[in-house]
């Protein structure tokens, strides 16, 4: 079935007919399933996305970059995508770590999806190419959204793995808003991010540029793994090796970072057990709960 057709039956039904999978593909968010209304209205905001490019960012992540093609598609940072495939029933959300603004600007978005046998993530790792077609529908209460007020919060970002998704979407979306009027932004925003080994810190080199240009912004990198690669060229940003984001690692962060827990939202994004973890030691710290607003993937 070409993407169109899909795209327009859906739009007709108003349901999806294939269930979501989740393996490195999809989130979890702490509000649960979206109401029928709201998905519907969601499905009403499908579209066409051609590949531009497709590329390794990883030795297990490919970098897809996707022409859109209805103006009327949006998303907010850290939102997903629902990737639909010609063809094949599987439905698979992979997270857009591209910016509203270059989606305003260009017409595109970028995703990363780490490899699976899962049907979807299979085929973009090996049959995707360059002008192939499929549909994309947007989802996901997960997201950074300022808006104009008088004060606002600082922001802490934390990813694991391919979690970074979101996280860099947001980061990126910060720094493209900061010569804007029209928004209250942080003061402060820090990211920690943690992978297993430093060649899986995907978006790294564009993590250290939006640093560089950014005084407000902190980044640290964590290898769960040791290695001494990449060591030397970390610049701006901290590396640590053979170390995972801990009680102490986190407190050290809350401490010396930012001069107010109660004045911080958190976004984690990652492997279930981890967010787990960080949002329990968050909350031991005295983070509000209702300010920690995490994605889980499984």
């Amino acid at each position: 079935m070409p993407v169109a057709t899909a795209l327009q039956k859906l739009k007709t039904c108003g349901i999806f007919t294939c269930k979501r999978f989740c393996d490195q593909s999809g989130p979890y968010s702490r509000t649960g399933i979206l109401e029928k209304g709201i998905e519907l209205r969601r499905v009403m905001n499908a579209t066409e996305g051609t590949v531009l490019s497709i590329s390794n960012l990883s030795p297990t992540v490919k970098a897809v970059k996707l022409f859109v093609q209805s103006k009327d598609f949006t998303f907010k940072a850290g939102q997903w995508v629902d990737f639909l495939v010609p063809n094949m029933k599987e439905v698979a959300g992979y997270s857009i770590s591209s910016t509203p603004k270059r989606l305003s600007d260009l017409s595109e978005i970028d995703l990363a999806v780490k490899f699976s046998d899962f049907p979807p993530t299979k085929w973009i790792h090996e049959e995707c190419k360059v002008g192939s077609k499929v549909g994309l529908v947007v989802g996901g209460d997960f997201f950074y959204a300022p808006q104009p007020a008088t004060s606002c919060r600082d922001l802490l970002l934390v990813a694991g793995g391919v979690g970074i998704n979101p996280i860099v979407s947001i980061i990126r979306h910060v720094s493209d808003l900061k010569n804007t009027e029209d928004y209250c932004l942080p003061s402060r925003v820090v990211l920690a991010y943690s992978a297993r080994t430093f060649d899986e810190l995907i978006f790294r080199d564009v993590i250290s540029e939006v640093v560089a240009n950014n005084v407000e912004m902190k980044a640290e990198f964590f290898i769960t793994q040791f290695s001494d690669k990449g060591l030397e060229n970390s610049g701006l940003v901290k590396l640590s090796t053979n170390q995972r984001l801990d009680r102490n690692t986190l407190a050290s962060i809350l401490h010396n970072e930012f001069t107010n827990v109660k004045n911080i939202d958190c976004y984690l994004c990652g492997p279930s057990s981890m967010i787990d973890d960080i949002d329990r030691i968050l909350l031991d710290l005295h983070v509000p709960n209702d300010q920690i607003k995490y994605e889980k993937w499984w």
